[in-house]
């Protein structure tokens, strides 16, 4: 284990039991986790990067310089110190000009520290602030034009020690926070203060991200009317997500069922129908758990297990299935989508807008096989009724009737529901994190 991975394990240690003051749902190591996550992304070395991990430890725990010293050596004692407010019992105004005068005399890797800890802090505000719409500086032991001098004269101060991203980062942050409005993809769908809100998700995301850095994917499953603006979505949540430095995946649509009868099912005569259609179900879930084996952070899927569902249920309405056989079906579907599927996002359409796609022959068969094959068939009404049967027995979706809107305005109803549902699921593999790194 290096320098840095036991610093991280010793202030995930250090840190038990405390939260963020402005987000009560969050551990407060994520603070120190980000300022080393940042410091080694700009490529600082072991030292300050574990210092970044270690410099609340004497602020906000019982452990003192000489423990970290004597468990991590005194050049990283040395630079948690300098990033330490000297004198808790000053002023806030006289604390923060004492900060900034110490700042002047410091090597770049001690300035490094103070850097990435008031990156880490005024990120938090613009997070804040596209959130909630504001900052409610209260919080914070000064007003807004207190934090405005802080920040500004701090990195007026480090820029003279840091000519780097580190800096720049810093700047336009601040920036942001104080003079500059936010900004989005979803910027021309809608009024300000609802595009910023979902702005100050994807930062919230990407920095939850950053910590727990697993490889398991979050999977969205686009299902809906035909025309209803899936694909078109999907483009653009696909650019969102790789804005924040998400790995996305988008999966092709589902496979024909005819290749899987032709690959799973040598002898049909010899199985039932519902054997059949069980087998495909399970040739269905494979496919997609083969696409989503990789290093990718988020995969889309259009039309996969819960479109199959929708598609059953359209086939016992029309009596070609037995309600008997469709309650198989549909606990079977329903166990796979909440075992597989992060999401679902159901978009539906109003029959009217749809153009009717009419096929030579009607579905003949009493199984699903004949049903994916002439999905186009079916009649949008038929979808839009059977398909809400089913929203509330998933764990997760968001439904969009996407009949008077553009895709964009559709994407920012979708996102309004899907982003925080995604951060409570990411603040979980957080915390599923810490436990992990605790027990190391």
């Amino acid at each position: 284990m290096t320098l840095s991975e036991r610093a991280l394990s010793f202030a995930i240690r250090a840190h038990e039991g405390q939260n963020r003051k402005s987000e009560p749902d969050k551990p407060y190591v994520i603070h120190p986790l980000i300022v080393g996550a940042i410091l080694k992304k700009y490529g600082y070395d072991e030292e300050t990067i574990a210092a970044g991990y270690l410099h609340d430890i004497v602020e906000q725990t019982e452990f003192t310089f000489d423990d970290i010293a004597r468990l991590f050596g005194g050049n990283v004692a040395s630079l948690v110190m300098t990033a330490t407010e000297a004198d808790a019992s000053l002023s806030w105004k006289e604390r923060k000009t004492q900060q900034i005068k110490v700042v002047a005399d410091l090597p770049e890797k001690n300035a490094a520290i103070i850097c990435a800890d008031k990156i880490a802090n005024v990120e938090d505000l613009r997070m804040e602030k596209r959130k909630n719409g504001g900052i409610n500086f209260a919080n914070f032991h000064a007003d807004e034009k207190e934090q405005r001098w802080f920040f500004t004269e701090m990195y007026k101060a480090l820029s003279k020690i840091i000519d780097s991203p580190l800096t720049d980062r810093l700047y336009n942050s601040i920036y942001e926070v104080f003079d500059l409005d936010s900004v989005s993809y979803f910027d021309d769908m809608a009024d300000f203060e609802r595009t910023s809100k979902i702005a100050g998700y994807q930062e919230d995301l990407m920095k939850l991200k950053t910590i727990v850095g697993d490889t398991k994917p979050y999977i969205i499953e686009f299902a809906g009317t035909p025309k209803s603006g899936k694909t078109s979505m999907i483009r653009l949540f696909r650019d969102f997500f790789e804005n924040a430095e998400f790995k996305v995946r988008v999966c092709e649509e589902r496979q024909s069922t005819k290749r899987y009868e032709e690959e799973f099912i040598r002898n049909k005569a010899s199985i039932s129908s519902v054997e059949k259609n069980l087998l495909i179900s399970s040739a269905i879930q494979e496919d997609l758990m083969q696409q989503i084996v990789g290093d990718q952070d988020i995969v889309m899927v259009e039309n996969s297990l819960y479109d199959s569902l929708v598609l059953i249920k359209i086939l016992m309405d029309r009596g070609q299935i037995k309600p008997e056989d469709f309650e198989l079906y549909a606990r079977h579907y329903l166990k796979q989508i909440d075992e597989l599927i992060n999401h679902v996002v159901i978009s539906y359409t109003a029959p009217e807008v749809v153009r009717e796609r009419i096929l030579n022959s009607a579905i003949s068969s009493s199984d699903i096989t004949r049903a994916y094959d002439l999905s186009t068939e079916y009649k949008p009404y038929e979808y839009n009724e059977a398909m809400k049967n089913f929203e509330s027995l998933i764990s997760s979706a968001s439904m969009v009737d996407t009949t008077k809107l553009t895709v964009k305005e559709s994407s920012l109803i979708v996102a309004e529901k899907l982003l925080p549902i995604m951060r409570k699921e990411y603040v979980l593999r957080l915390k599923q994190y810490l436990d992990e790194k605790r027990e190391d």
